[in-house]
């Protein structure tokens, strides 16, 4: 069976544990796309989803701001933003207002676009500074 979304190593930020986030979001997501159809399995592995997605992203904030990450009120507010279109997802997904084509193309867009995009920012900065140690 063909993987829902792959991971791309051409989108590393840099840094190794946020990369193994990203890599592990990959993993849920294919494992959301495998069990999309089990009443049982899909509501669990999205709440385990948005539990991971606020872990990861408390995870992310705390590098972008022991480094002094100038856009980090920007990409923390984007981060509730997501984890409450996250939440909302679920209610519908669990009252069976979202089908799980449209819950799954949701988390493949968010899911590509901010690691490409928004959080390759955060990896840029770290490069014109010159930091070659992240400050944890």
């Amino acid at each position: 069976m063909a993987e829902y979304l792959h991971w791309d190593p051409g989108i590393r930020v840099g840094i190794e544990e946020i990369d193994l986030e990203h890599q592990t979001f990959v993993l849920l997501i294919n494992q959301l796309d495998r069990q999309r159809n089990n009443p049982q399995m899909a509501p669990r592995l999205l709440q385990a989803l948005a539990k991971y997605a606020t872990f990861h992203f408390q995870s992310e904030e705390n590098l972008m701001y022991a480094n002094g990450y100038p856009l980090f009120e920007e990409h923390w507010k984007l981060h509730l933003e997501l984890l409450e279109h996250l939440n909302n997802i679920l209610l519908r997904f669990h009252g069976g207002k979202i089908d799980s084509t449209e819950m799954l193309q949701f988390l493949k867009d968010w899911y590509c676009h901010h690691t490409a995009h928004e959080d390759m920012k955060f990896a840029e900065y770290l490069k014109l500074q010159g930091q070659t140690q992240i400050i944890c």
